[in-house]
């Protein structure tokens, strides 16, 4: 099995746009077979918009996506007076 540590999860406008943002995912957990599912923290320099994600894994044995997911990143929430 693949370390969470060595997925990458990209996010950027465009579906495998150019210079993504980039982070590691924190924790891979089977959904159910081969499925499986990546948590990861958004960067802080990622600002509020609609990214796409793409994962991918170590070149030897590893995987890349084929398609893209949606994010839609919120701004902080401003605590009440």
């Amino acid at each position: 099995m693949i370390p969470a540590a060595d997925i990458t999860i990209s996010l950027a406008p465009t579906c495998f746009g150019a210079q993504p943002v980039t982070t590691k995912a924190t924790k891979l957990t089977t959904v159910l077979g081969n499925v499986k599912k990546a948590n990861f923290n958004i960067p802080a320099s990622v600002a509020p918009g609609v990214y796409k994600v793409w994962l991918s894994g170590p070149t030897l044995g590893g995987f890349a996506s084929y398609n893209c997911s949606s994010l839609k990143v919120l701004p902080p929430l401003v605590p009440a007076p």
